[in-house]
């Protein structure tokens, strides 16, 4: 008897992939919604977390998609924009169309917008508790090594990446540049004018001025 082959999932849009070409087997026969496509990969998500096994974000980050769609499809910011999307389009139509914008975003590169090193002049304001532990709780805090913003075209929409040495990076979502780079200059005390914007970036700062 030949061994039927695994398919190799990897990330979410393997996941993805796999459900769109057997859409029944995966859903059911009446299960064909994106309710029941995100009941699916969380409860994906969930049995690789209690086995101990990673699933990657892919390329570009499955987050991003998440937080980048509700702008695509209706210029507002939304984290599960699911309900809405088959509010709006209706079960069939939302089904199809998650996989159309799907493959649209997949064909993205996220772009570097602004990027900063912090020095030792900049401290953490303490005015910001959502990341890396609170101090009232004895959970340190640093101040992360390096700061990049990146965004895609067409779309205000941006996302923050601290990095730090030793620490997994926090990430954070903002609706333009320009509330992007006010949440770091409240956490932090950065200036604009000590950014290092690409291109794209300076021209969404003239747009957002």
């Amino acid at each position: 008897m030949t061994a039927i082959e695994q398919p190799v999932i990897k990330n979410y849009y393997d996941l993805f992939d796999l459900v769109r070409t057997r859409p029944k087997l995966y859903l059911g026969n009446n299960g064909l919604t994106l309710t029941a496509l995100m009941a699916f990969v969380i409860g994906y998500k969930s049995a690789c977390f209690y086995n101990g096994i990673k699933i990657d974000e892919g390329t570009p980050p499955y987050w991003h998609f998440v937080n980048w769609i509700p702008h695509r499809l209706f210029g507002e910011s939304n984290t599960l924009p699911w309900d809405i999307m088959e509010d709006q389009f209706g079960q069939s139509v939302a089904f199809s169309t998650f996989f159309e914008i799907l493959d649209e975003f997949r064909s993205l590169q996220p772009c570097l917008l602004a990027s900063i090193q912090p020095s030792s002049k900049h401290q953490l304001t303490g005015k910001v508790l959502i990341h890396q532990g609170n101090p009232e709780d004895g959970w340190p805090r640093y101040v992360p090594s390096n700061i990049t913003i990146v965004g895609y075209p067409n779309l205000p929409v941006c996302f923050i990446s601290y990095e730090y040495a030793d620490l997994r990076p926090y990430e954070t979502v903002y609706s333009s540049l320009k509330t992007a780079l006010e949440f770091v200059n409240i956490d932090i005390n950065i200036e604009i004018s000590e950014w290092k914007f690409t291109e794209m970036g300076n021209d969404r700062i003239i747009m957002e001025s």
